[in-house]
């Protein structure tokens, strides 16, 4: 899903832009790896400094953003510096900043680099805001002294925050332990009036993914109350995991005492049940509720049917209060039937998906907003279909979409609707690189969200030279492919 939300801006480009000749690919044919990236790079910072991107500024600023984020990634500084400075001031130019100066602590330049931090120093942000600029300087500085300094030197709203930005930097860096180590020194030091916003949340699930159990529990206190049930919840499945099942189950009875309306607290003592072949108990403790923890549904019904337990599966789906969940469980229960050879089960889920999307997607108008989120479901199911040897269905349903959604004025401008077009086309395209056939997929991009797909397609089967060729052969619109070679060079980066 990165790689879709990075595209986005590609498709709006090639929609919105005239069209210009198709050039060659000198990009496709570097060699794997630097080289490709360099090359990607390079062509992308002559398009923006270009009049075509003279034209669109804002698109243009965005896409340096971008840029800078890749080139960091990719730890080359001359190109971050490159781009940082085409970053009109604000919080993304102070943020691109931060990304040089900690490239240039991991490069062993600490001169240079505490010298941005301290400019950075001397203009802090507004009240409330979260410096994660500063932070994640800090991190790669590795200096104790600076980084007590600066969380003693905050204000009583921001201190939490600051803490947990330096906390989720440590995570990134692979430094557990000192991400742990600023949790036992500060954690204890906020006001307890203040906590911390809920985009946190995550880094207290990495801990608990890691079995940093301790970690997590002591970011508890620092959530938002209405957060604090959902970790609590994977904190006892991770002891439940360890094998501490007794332990997992106080922990859960005693949240739901506290929270008896969690219906993340009930989904995981299901899940307990489910885990330890007490199926009728998981059935009963299922939550009917308007919205779940995705990974944690996922597990609860995946277990049920590969047990053999798929009429217990299709009852929970029944309580469910949101047709979005119930299309994604079906659309995911097929595809798990049909991995495990279960065709019938399989058509009998993917029947389930369809009877709540082809209605939407049969809509000739109107359908655009009531599909915004559905597009994780409906990328499922038409991998479902394909997972069932009905591809040909999934490319009647898939144009039956496009049509749907073009038929709304708005309907290409609303970006939940343009992810599901390129999922359902992902799909597709996957089955044509998986069959051995990459060069077919070239035939069908005729529609920005097919070029879009079939990058992520090729991407997704480590065809990179493939990927770029279509971008620089397909799209022909300047910024929408600057678009598409950001994000295959965020993929080489990342790889």
């Amino acid at each position: 899903m990165r790689f879709l939300a990075a595209i986005a801006f590609a498709i709006a480009a090639a929609i919105a832009a005239p069209a210009v000749a198709a050039p060659d690919s000198p990009c496709a044919k570097a060699a794997r790896g630097t080289p490709m990236l360099a090359c990607l790079l390079d062509r992308t910072a002559q398009t923006l400094d270009s009049d075509a991107g003279a034209k669109f500024p804002d698109e243009t600023a965005i896409q340096w953003v971008k840029f800078n984020e890749v080139a960091a990634d990719a730890g080359d500084v001359a190109r971050t510096r490159l781009s940082a400075d085409r970053i009109p001031g604000g919080l993304q130019r102070r943020l691109a900043e931060a990304r040089f100066a900690a490239l240039l602590a991991r490069n062993g330049d600490r001169k240079r680099s505490v010298a941005i931090l301290d400019a950075m120093l001397a203009q802090p942000l507004a009240a409330g805001q979260v410096d994660w600029a500063i932070a994640n300087v800090l991190v790669a500085l590795n200096d104790p002294k600076r980084i007590s300094a600066w969380l003693e030197g905050e204000p009583p709203d921001r201190r939490v925050n600051s803490l947990l930005a330096l906390v989720r930097a440590q995570q990134e860096a692979g430094h557990l332990d000192r991400a742990d180590r600023l949790l036992r020194d500060f954690g204890g030091k906020g006001s307890a009036e203040h906590t911390a916003i809920i985009v946190h949340s995550d880094t207290a699930l990495d801990f608990v993914a890691a079995g940093r159990l301790d970690a997590a529990q002591r970011m508890l206190a620092l959530l938002p109350d209405l957060d604090r049930p959902r970790i609590a919840a994977r904190i006892a499945l991770k002891q439940d995991e360890l094998g501490k099942r007794a332990v997992a189950e106080k922990a859960l009875d005693a949240l739901l005492v506290a929270s008896p309306r969690s219906s993340d607290a009930k989904l995981a003592r299901a899940l307990v049940y489910a885990r330890h072949g007490d199926f009728a108990a998981a059935q009963k403790r299922f939550p009917s509720a308007l919205s779940y923890d995705q990974a944690l549904l996922d597990e609860l019904l995946a277990l049920l049917v590969k047990s053999g337990q798929a009429n217990r599966a299709l009852a929970m789906i029944g309580t469910m209060n949101n047709s979005k969940d119930k299309a994604l469980a079906f659309a995911r229960l097929s595809l798990v039937s049909s991995e495990r050879g279960n065709k019938a089960e399989a058509a009998r889920f993917l029947a389930g998906a369809r009877g709540i999307l082809d209605p939407l997607v049969n809509l000739k108008h109107g359908a655009a907003p009531l599909l915004i989120d559905y597009s994780t479901a409906l990328g499922d199911t038409v991998k479902a279909m394909v997972a069932l040897d009905e591809a040909v269905e999934g490319r009647a349903f898939t144009n039956q979409l496009e049509i749907a959604v073009q038929a709304d004025r708005f309907g290409l401008a609303r970006p939940g609707v343009m992810t599901g077009l390129i999922a359902t086309n992902k799909a597709l395209f996957e089955r044509m690189v998986a069959d051995g056939d990459p060069g077919s997929v070239r035939r069908v991009v005729t529609r920005p969200w097919r070029l879009a797909a079939a990058i992520a397609a090729y991407l997704d089967g480590g065809l990179v030279a493939e990927a770029v060729l279509i971008a620089d052969v397909e799209n022909q619109q300047p910024l929408g492919k600057t678009g598409d070679f950001l994000a295959i060079a965020q993929y080489i980066a990342n790889h």
